[in-house]
């Protein structure tokens, strides 16, 4: 009898953290959502890779909070399709600016010199551009590597660096003149494949994986400015078209679809998942399945496992041509 009452006050107890768990992550979303508007309100966004997928929709859901945005990409109609769209709603005009994250510094630089003359500073920034992957990474020629390292890595490193110092200098200023430091956010879509290297996919994960852990040590060196958060998103798949346009080993576009992507995470559900990490100040968000997450834990509990289920991933996508 005694034993019986012990499991059933075990069982009462963990139900009991679960409500409490459940009932504060409810408190939270509402208490989120009830100050989105307000807080975005006087924000300027550049967001990256805005002309489709994430981009685009991260700034459908920032646009009626009351957002400044500046929508970055290289196709002007694409970009102009994003804004028109937009405006059917009543907001602040977007800016666009046409710019490829993947050129050198010296390129890009005037052009970022420009939004900082026009709109004094960028209050977020968010790295989302990018391009994947599909093939042997031994096979895959230095170019195609160059090309997407240079828009998933040094493109972001760039304009992080560019405007983190825009956002220290700001800040230091106001220091002097004994007013409140302003709050800036970096933040980085990442890939649950920032942790996981996947058959197939290797120069995409290289690239994510860098970026990772460049934003951890970019978040450290800024101890002094605790007003500047660096915060990982780090999406599973999402219902996009990054499959058809991913890289192939020969260089040339993928073109092709995959189940993956086809049933993966709403883009607008993703966007609400960065708009709340902005708000909450987070440093790190995970957005993925239950598997993809066990696989995460895998990786760094049980590297020999983990490394067995890529073997068999890799046996199993070799004969669809890489492309699911």
């Amino acid at each position: 009898m005694l034993e019986l009452s012990n499991k059933l006050l075990s069982v009462y107890s963990l139900t009991s953290i679960g409500l409490i768990f459940a009932v504060y992550k409810i408190f939270k979303r509402i208490r989120t959502n009830s100050l989105a508007k307000s807080y975005f309100q006087n924000k300027t966004v550049l967001i990256t890779g805005a002309s489709g997928g994430l981009g685009k929709a991260i700034a459908e859901e920032l646009y009626p909070l009351g957002a400044q945005l500046i929508l970055c990409a290289r196709n002007n109609e694409e970009l102009n399709k994003v804004k028109s769209n937009l405006m059917l709603k009543s907001g602040k005009e977007p800016e666009i600016l046409i710019l490829d994250v993947g050129s050198k510094l010296d390129v890009i630089r005037p052009k970022l010199d420009e939004v900082i003359n026009k709109f004094k500073r960028v209050d977020i920034l968010i790295n989302n551009a990018g391009v994947s992957f599909r093939g042997e990474s031994f096979t895959a020629p230095d170019e195609v590597y160059e090309k997407i390292m240079n828009i998933n890595y040094y493109g972001a490193v760039r304009l992080t660096n560019y405007f983190v110092n825009k956002m220290i200098q700001d800040n230091n200023e106001r220091s002097k003149a004994e007013q409140k430091r302003r709050q800036y956010s970096i933040v980085n879509i990442g890939s649950v494949q920032s942790y996981l290297g996947l058959p197939y996919r290797s120069v995409y994960c290289s690239s994510k994986h860098a970026l990772l852990a460049h934003a951890d040590a970019l978040r450290g060196e800024l101890f002094h400015h605790k007003n500047i958060d660096v915060i990982n998103v780090q999406p599973g798949y999402i219902n996009t078209n990054v499959s058809i346009n991913a890289l192939r080993s020969d260089g040339a576009k993928n073109n092709t679809n995959d189940d993956d992507h086809r049933l993966g995470f709403s883009p607008n559900y993703v966007a609400q998942v960065v708009i709340r990490s902005i708000i909450n100040r987070d440093q790190e968000v995970i957005v993925a399945i239950l598997l993809h997450r066990v696989a995460i834990w895998l990786r760094f509990f049980f590297p020999r496992t983990a490394a067995w289920v890529v073997q068999k991933r890799a046996q199993k996508l070799y004969g669809k041509n890489f492309n699911d």
